[in-house]
């Protein structure tokens, strides 16, 4: 893996696709459930496959990242450090070598 800094690409990754991804449900999900009856037809529909795609990529960028944090082998101490907030400083220069040597650099 390239050297990554205290936040990791795909971490970055799964935090624009809820960014962006969120508003798209939550507005979408308004106008279904809300309007449902006075959108015109075409855009009822349009509405729909937005809400559906939003959902599906939501889900899927999920359940991999819940893979790569809790089930994947390499990744042992995910989950510890998301509960606590610290990582053995092993980990830290394995995963995020960017951050490890800003943290340990000699003054």
């Amino acid at each position: 893996m390239p050297p990554q800094g205290y936040i990791n690409g795909d971490q970055k990754l799964w935090q624009l696709i809820v960014i962006v991804a969120g508003p798209v449900l939550a507005f979408s999900g308004a106008l279904m459930w809300l309007f449902k009856l006075k959108l015109p037809l075409v855009l009822y529909h349009w509405v729909r496959l937005a809400h559906g795609t939003a959902f599906l990529v939501v889900s899927v960028m999920f359940l991999a990242h819940f893979y790569l944090s809790t089930l994947h082998p390499r990744f042992e101490e995910s989950l510890a450090s998301m509960l606590d907030g610290k990582v053995s400083p092993s980990y830290a220069r394995d995963h995020y070598i960017k951050w490890y040597d800003e943290k340990t650099r000699t003054k």
